[in-house]
């Protein structure tokens, strides 16, 4: 089942980072670039059971996100939240980009290449929570992702994930290619 192999996993943690009701035991950082369980005895005894199933551990959660590519930040104001370069608050379109690799393991934690997304919130902002579509559509561009990438000069970072270039191009060759694509069909 879908509780058991994690099928859906981005999803259904998207929905529930969603969930006002939950935020004292787990909510998106900020910047809306990463989440954090504040509380994990209450997250599981609570939240586990209503969005995943009753027999899920804290345990087994961290493994599903850890078997997903999410990334543990280990020092900074960060320390303790989760990322991944697909999963970003307001962005929820992006989660279908996310595949679940075959046998994985953990990676090392590598400190010093730990991107700083509040630095990068100052360049690059997400919808706040609850933004509507409209206010959105801003935030949901490739073109202004290739502006920004472009007005950097030096191209340091990606506008997107705050990664260094090359280290997410997958990502940034797909919002390049809608935005091409957008501009061909307005032509």
């Amino acid at each position: 089942s879908d509780d058991e192999d994690g099928g859906g996993f981005p999803e259904r943690l998207y929905e529930l980072l969603s969930q006002p009701e939950v935020s004292d035991a787990i909510t998106w950082m900020p910047h809306g670039r990463s989440w954090i369980i504040l509380k994990p005895k209450a997250f599981e005894r609570t939240v586990l059971p209503k969005f995943y199933s009753a027999k899920c551990k804290y345990t087994s959660f961290i493994r599903q996100a850890n078997g997903w590519g999410f990334r543990r930040m280990t020092q900074g104001p960060d320390r303790n939240s989760y990322y991944h370069e697909l999963f970003l608050r307001g962005l929820p379109h992006l989660i279908r980009l996310i595949h679940r690799p075959g046998v994985v393991k953990k990676l090392p934690s590598d400190p010093d290449n730990e991107p700083d997304f509040y630095k990068i919130s100052k360049v690059s902002p997400l919808p706040p929570l609850g933004a509507k579509p409209k206010e959105m559509q801003t935030f949901d561009t490739a073109g202004q992702v290739q502006i920004q990438l472009q007005q950097s000069g030096r191209m340091q970072r990606s506008a997107v994930s705050g990664h260094l270039p090359g280290a997410v191009p997958s990502l940034e060759r797909a919002l390049l290619a809608k935005a091409r694509a957008q501009a061909q069909a307005q032509a």
